[in-house]
């Protein structure tokens, strides 16, 4: 969604900066990343796959304070009411 045609669209006419941080903008609003259940605020970092060279983002979260055990990440991608994708990581965080 975020270099479709809508209002988000990445203005290639833009410093390659600020083309960056439009991008980083829009993945902010219609992303979010729970950890069993819990939003955690997080920042993208734009990066591009070391093989394929595809566009993407990472973020990185504390999971220190998290229990020892199953825990589970959620990624939800929020286009709309009814219009959206969400991934689920299941992994066990060993202290």
């Amino acid at each position: 969604i975020c270099n479709s045609s809508d209002s988000n669209k990445i203005s290639k006419s833009k410093p390659k900066k600020q083309q960056r941080k439009q991008l980083l903008d829009c993945y902010h609003k219609y992303n979010f990343v729970f950890i069993n259940e819990e939003e955690k605020k997080v920042e993208f970092l734009r990066i591009n796959h070391p093989i394929t060279n595809q566009l993407g983002v990472i973020c990185y979260i504390d999971i220190s304070t998290l229990e020892a055990g199953l825990n589970k990440l959620t990624v939800k991608k929020i286009y709309g009411n009814d219009n959206f994708k969400e991934w689920s990581i299941p992994f066990y965080y060993l202290q």
